[in-house]
């Protein structure tokens, strides 16, 4: 049997379906990724060896609205690139994660007459499977939520988690890292992009943080630092690089683009009421662009400050860390992270701290979560009955 998986834009709509690739190989002989030609599902899709195929697609732009009048002329151009795509790989299911990058090919695959089941990652649709999920056999759910499971179509499935985030032991990791025994250590991560708000607030709170804490930031890849950004590719680790300088091929240079950054008088010493960025690496602190074993950083931190993301609230939930939350501001967003933070807050999985009350709550936060018991590990892995859900549809 052959399946196809489609979605993309963000790390959030291809990881997961990258986390169901050993449990959907029991079912599935064939397995082919779509998205965008030039998507991140492209090379992570490579990365895991499989086959991918791309098409055109375009995104909705809230922001920018005359920007959407290229939607009827992109759009039905992808989907003709996805139904050629489709007829040459005869799939027995397409398995959508949803994002603007999976649109052309569920729309194809509804005109050939193959099956779709499509997986939402957040409490409430997106906007791509509100489009679609019309036209697909099931819907499963991240979150349980009865708005939805009153129709049948709709089922409560849970989030996929990573397999690779487990199994790390956080005294190893701590070594390899050269992280003092004594030291809380408090992780800062914005998702895939970074998030600016954060990393401001940690720039700016950075002195008050390495008082008592040993400080991991995640920066995103636009997250500019003093000298370099360590990336830590696929194939370093912290236990590769312990005690040692990062070499100049795991490092960037200090971005060049224009911002407002340009114009900081980098001589200066980083003082509390600035928000001149830190170097990447100091005593208490060590900022990386992104880090592909995210699953050491996990291990390793006491305390998780993160933006609500459905895949990475899930997995902090599945490894029971403290986690504060800093959900992405209704005014950025359809206001999805904000439920997702409140739906683990009820759970007493994680606390929330709004993104307007970040600079002068922060270390308070942090002191508070510090001060309280680790919340239990989620009980196991949703992967195995997710894909098991995925083939029972194609009977």
């Amino acid at each position: 049997m052959t399946i196809v998986l489609t979605g993309g834009g963000t790390a959030g709509h291809v990881m997961p379906n990258i986390s169901l690739l050993p449990y959907l190989k029991k079912y599935f002989d064939k397995i082919c990724y779509i998205g965008g030609k030039n998507g991140m599902e492209k090379d992570i899709a490579a990365r895991y060896g499989v086959p991918f195929f791309g098409t055109e697609t375009v995104k909705l732009d809230r922001a920018k609205p005359l920007k959407n009048l290229k939607i009827p002329l992109v759009l039905p151009r992808a989907v003709k690139e996805a139904k050629k795509i489709l007829s040459e790989i005869v799939p027995d299911i397409v398995y959508s994660k949803g994002g603007y990058a999976a649109l052309p090919t569920v729309l194809a695959a509804r005109s050939l007459g193959i099956p779709v089941v499509a997986h939402e990652s957040d409490m409430t649709l997106g906007v791509a499977n509100k489009l679609t999920a019309r036209f697909c056999r099931r819907v499963f759910l991240s979150f349980e939520n009865p708005d939805y499971q009153k129709d049948p179509k709709y089922l409560y499935a849970g989030s996929p988690v990573r397999d690779e985030i487990f199994g790390y032991k956080k005294a190893e990791v701590k070594k390899a890292l050269g992280i003092p025994d004594d030291l809380p250590v408090v992780l800062f991560t914005g998702g895939s992009l970074g998030a600016q708000a954060i990393n401001e607030a940690v720039y700016a709170a950075l002195p008050a943080l390495t008082k008592s804490y040993y400080v991991l930031h995640i920066t995103g890849k636009s997250g500019i630092l003093r000298d370099e950004v360590e990336n830590n590719p696929t194939e370093k680790s912290a236990h590769d690089t312990a005690h040692n300088k990062p070499s100049a091929a795991n490092r960037t240079e200090t971005p060049t683009a224009k911002s407002a950054h340009d114009t900081v008088d980098k001589s200066k010493p980083f003082t509390a009421n600035r928000t001149e960025p830190p170097t990447a690496k100091s005593d208490r602190y060590h900022a990386f662009a992104y880090h592909d074993k995210i699953g050491e950083l996990f291990a390793a931190s006491d305390l998780v400050v993160s933006r609500a993301g459905a895949n990475t609230a899930a997995e902090l939930y599945a490894l029971g860390k403290r986690t504060l939350f800093i959900p992405l501001p209704k005014a950025a967003s359809r206001g999805d992270q904000i439920l997702n933070a409140e739906y683990y807050e009820k759970k007493n999985a994680a606390r929330i701290l709004c993104q307007d009350r970040l600079n002068e709550a922060l270390l308070d936060s942090i002191r508070s979560l510090l001060s309280s018991p680790e919340p239990k590990p989620a009980s196991k892995s949703p992967n195995a009955e997710i894909a098991k859900m995925i083939f029972e549809e194609t009977k």
